[in-house]
């Protein structure tokens, strides 16, 4: 049974493959939170630049999207913004 605000306690029961309808429901916003940067190119650029000032000077995206080149424009121009 799933603890309030927290993913379930102990490993969740084995799913058949390809079972990703489910998946939604075994991660939480937590889980996402720390694996990842999410919102718009400012608050992306504020999450990296909080996470990794002074241990990065560079930075991989993973885009599982297309993304237009004006937003990613924007991340470049916040990211710099931000670390300046």
């Amino acid at each position: 049974m799933p603890r309030a605000g927290g993913p379930p306690a102990g490993p969740p029961a084995r799913r058949p493959l390809g079972a990703w309808s489910e998946l939604g429901e075994l991660v939480t916003d937590d889980m996402v939170s720390a694996l990842a940067v999410t919102g718009s190119p400012s608050a992306c650029a504020q999450q990296l630049v909080e996470r990794l000032g002074g241990l990065a000077d560079r930075v991989a995206l993973f885009l599982p999207f297309q993304c237009s080149e004006e937003t990613l424009t924007q991340l470049v121009a916040e990211l710099r913004a931000a670390s300046a």
